[in-house]
């Protein structure tokens, strides 16, 4: 991993509320105020001011699902996240506490119904990019290596370690993934995400789909030829469970969210929508 990045006036960073918001509740003794504890509500504004003072960038903006955040996907899979506990009543309070209270630190944030935190983190990335700004998405989530990009403006992650802060870059990617970011949503289609519920092919783990994905380029290419496959084990998986990785692909690649719909769930100042 490279060290933290140099700061840059130009730069923005995304924050992924819920996840961070999620590490801070965790992490954290019990802060009261008014009756309700609000450790984790500080600990992200803590990291968001962190951010500002020494970093210096353009912007900084906190991202956080929606209400009914993975209907659109669950239309598509309803086993999708299946499993998950439901948020403890204290986190989902300091959620909601978030979203309205952090703009009046100057932070931005946005929430747009059906769309997952991780949907709109990567339009942002891409709308920012495209107005040249180089983009940091701040989060332990490794959803977001399909995202990372060294073409300037890159988009790196900006994650912190059991060794501190880092800069994640595709090299880093390729290191920890066994392929470069293009190719990582195809691999976890093939060896399935069990943090998503999404099982992938059984009899196919991440080595073996990570050896398939490298060798035919993408997914694709594989599913076009599964003929060509080493064994005939191989072939039957993939020719007989095709429409199932499609699907499983489908549901991890993020989704277009239109800028008029982000507009609509940001919240610049307090209490403004």
């Amino acid at each position: 991993m490279s060290t933290p990045p140099v700061p840059d006036t130009n730069a923005a960073y995304v924050i992924d509320g819920n996840n961070w918001l999620h590490r801070c509740h965790h992490a954290m003794q019990p802060q009261i105020h008014k009756g309700r504890n609000v450790a984790a509500v500080r600990g992200l504004r803590d990291l968001a001011q962190r951010i500002r003072d020494q970093q210096t960038p353009w912007a900084v903006v906190i991202v956080f699902d929606g209400h009914e955040a993975s209907s659109q996907r669950r239309a598509l899979f309803p086993e999708y996240k299946q499993g998950r506990p439901p948020l403890p009543d204290d986190l989902a309070y300091q959620l909601q506490l978030a979203i309205e209270h952090l703009p009046r630190y100057g932070f931005p944030t946005v929430a747009v119904d059906n769309f997952e935190a991780d949907d709109v983190i990567v339009q942002l990335a891409k709308d920012l990019r495209a107005d040249g700004h180089p983009v940091f998405i701040v989060s332990g989530d490794k959803d977001f290596a399909a995202s990372v990009s060294d073409e300037s403006p890159a988009v790196a992650i900006y994650a912190k370690g059991e060794a501190g802060w880092a800069t994640i870059r595709e090299t880093d990617v390729e290191q920890k993934h066994g392929v470069p970011p293009r190719q990582v949503l195809d691999v976890r289609a093939l060896a399935g995400d069990s943090s998503d519920a999404i099982p992938g092919v059984k009899g196919i783990g991440p080595k073996i789909a990570v050896d398939m994905i490298k060798k035919y380029g993408s997914l694709d290419q594989l599913l076009a030829m599964p003929q060509t496959l080493k064994t005939p084990r191989q072939q039957s998986l993939i020719r007989e469970n095709a429409d199932r990785i499609r699907l499983y692909r489908r549901l991890l690649e993020p989704m277009k969210v239109h800028h008029s719909l982000i507009a609509q769930g940001t919240r610049a100042h307090a209490g403004e929508q």
